[in-house]
Parts: C-alpha cells; structure tokens; sequence
C-alpha cells in the first residue's frame, strides 16, 4: 500500500533493521522476499534465525551488515553473522565493522547508501526489458 500511495519504486526499497528489529525485519524479508531490493542489518545478531531447517539460498539482493567494533556485542555477532549471511546465499554482501558503538555515524550512513546506490544500479543495468516495462 505505501510504495502506491507514496510512489516509491519498489526497485528502491530497502529493507533496515537496527539491534532487536533486525530480527524481525529479516523474517519480513525471508516472507516477503520480492518486496525489498535489498536489506541492511545494523549492529543485530542472526542467531536462530538461519538454523536447521530455515538454512537455504534467499532472494539475491545486496545485503549491507555493519556492527561497530565498540559494540559490546561485536565479538558475538559480526562474524558469526557474516556466515549466516553467506551461507544463507545472498548474493551481495557487504560487511562493516566500523569503529563506532551501537548504531553507526552520518557518515557511515552516507557509506551504506552509496554502497546501496552502486548494487542497485548494477541490477537497473541488468533488468530485462521485461523487468523495465512491469515497472
């Protein structure tokens, strides 16, 4: 209803969960996978949410995954993470630790668009003419 209403592109949509709502951010991207373009896990943990049987490949759409190293939790989720993240099958991945805490700086921010504006003009140029005219 939003990306109607406002007119959003939803070749644009990205997907963001930050600490506890990453969690259940990556379940709406696993449900809904055709909706996002891509997803951007800030300072979350995947423990639990790729074991056993959820473990499969996932839509391939860039995923941007930063956890700062004075994060109190960046020893237990950043690595462990990324492997989730790449065994799970994303295509893209881009993984950050920059040096601040919990939640990241304008500038990283500005990192993890340009980061995004970069993947998704990769895939704009990669559209079928099918993929341009459904739009």
């Amino acid at each position: 209803d939003t990306v109607a209403r406002d007119h959003v592109n939803p070749r644009r949509v990205i997907l963001v969960g930050h600490d506890l709502g990453g969690r259940p951010a990556f379940a709406a991207l696993r449900t809904n996978r055709g909706l996002f373009a891509g997803f951007a896990g800030i300072s979350m943990s995947l423990q639990g949410t790729l074991d056993g049987h959820n473990r499969k490949p996932y839509e391939k759409i860039p995923v941007y995954y930063a956890v700062g190293t004075k994060d109190e939790m960046f020893d237990e989720v950043f690595n462990y993470s990324v492997k989730l993240f790449k065994e799970g099958g994303y295509s893209q991945l881009l993984a950050e630790s920059p040096a601040t805490g919990h939640a990241l700086t304008q500038d990283e921010i500005k990192h993890m668009m340009d980061f995004f504006d970069k993947e998704l003009a990769l895939s704009d140029q990669s559209a079928t003419p099918a993929d341009v005219v459904a739009q």
